[in-house]
């Protein structure tokens, strides 16, 4: 297990879908997960019945 609490078989994955299945359900881990999943653009992550969803907006550069 590493340090953000999060076993193995969910870092294989690319984070997962559901926060219940976290090994440990504290901030570092959440937020290690939601990162894990916002850069693999996985907006939505759940918490048991409750959508977490990030802002999917990204800055768009060049003219216009």
């Amino acid at each position: 297990m590493n340090e953000e609490g999060m076993g193995e078989r969910a870092e294989g994955r690319g984070g997962v879908d559901d926060l219940i299945e976290l090994t440990h359900l504290h901030e570092p881990a959440i937020l290690h997960n939601l990162a894990t999943r916002y850069k693999l653009e996985k907006i939505y992550t759940y918490s048991g019945t409750i959508l977490i969803a990030v802002n999917p907006y990204k800055l768009i550069t060049g003219d216009r």
